[in-house]
């Protein structure tokens, strides 16, 4: 979100404004050894059904799952997860 915040600053100035404010009121959950292996094993599996998503999302989705956390997102990539880890709580918003 930030990245592309800063990619629109260039343009616009509100965006990043509107983040960096968001950002300082909650905690980031970081990336740990388990979320790692929780990735590997999705990226495998989604491999081995033929299937591919971006690094970055199998990051998000790994912490996701190690943390028991649904996620909220307008990408529609993420419903394939399901054919592959079933405890991933996913909702597609519109």
């Amino acid at each position: 979100m930030l990245r592309g915040a800063i990619y629109v600053k260039l343009t616009r100035n509100k965006e990043l404004s509107i983040l960096l404010d968001l950002f300082s009121d909650i905690s980031i959950v970081p990336f740990t050894s388990e979320d790692a292996k929780i990735a590997s094993i999705i990226w495998a599996k989604l491999k081995a059904e033929g299937l591919s998503i971006s690094d970055a999302d199998i990051i998000i989705l790994a912490v996701c799952i190690r943390n028991r956390e649904k996620l909220l997102t307008l990408d529609r990539d993420f419903e394939m997860i399901k054919r592959v880890h079933e405890n991933f709580d996913v909702e597609i918003l519109q």
